[in-house]
């Protein structure tokens, strides 16, 4: 019990420092689309003034993917304290689990796209950037789909098995 109640601890964590990061980011991308006169430092090395809008609509975007993740943590989050009272077969240990996945997938999407269109529309390049996280985060969130397939398909055999005397 005591790795679970460490998992949900960093996960709460993790959280927590996401919704943060959450609320100063959407004030300071819309900050720097609407005011970038404003903003007394560089992003990227570069005044914002000479970001332009487009520029500050990426970071949106990417806020919105990131905003995802977070998603996938709370939902995650829920999860482990499921599992923590022992309920391993609840039907929102298996819906979380589902939503999890699919935010993560999403986030992954949304961020891979608008990275791909301001690299081509902005920059004039048409390049996509390979990394652990290309091939490592759509997995996570695929594992988290069927691990709640996992649990789907175990709960009736369980239920099953408790009734056999």
């Amino acid at each position: 019990m005591k790795r679970i109640q460490l998992l949900k601890t960093i996960t709460t964590i993790a959280f927590a420092i996401g919704m943060v990061t959450l609320f100063f980011g959407v004030p300071f991308v819309l900050i720097l689309i609407l005011f970038p006169s404003q903003v007394p430092f560089t992003v990227h090395g570069v005044m914002p003034t000479a970001l332009g809008v487009e520029t500050g609509l990426y970071f949106l975007v990417q806020l919105g993917a990131y905003a995802f993740y977070v998603y996938a943590l709370y939902l995650f989050k829920q999860t482990v304290i499921l599992l923590e009272k022992q309920k391993l077969f609840h039907a929102d240990v298996i819906k979380n689990l589902f939503q999890c996945g699919r935010a993560i997938l999403t986030g992954w999407l949304i961020s891979t796209v608008a990275e791909f269109a301001y690299n081509a529309l902005v920059r004039g390049e048409l390049r996509i950037a390979v990394t652990a996280g290309t091939f490592l985060i759509p997995a996570l969130g695929l594992f988290f789909m069927v691990l709640g397939d996992v649990f789907r398909t175990a709960k009736p055999i369980k239920e099953e098995n408790d009734l056999t005397v």
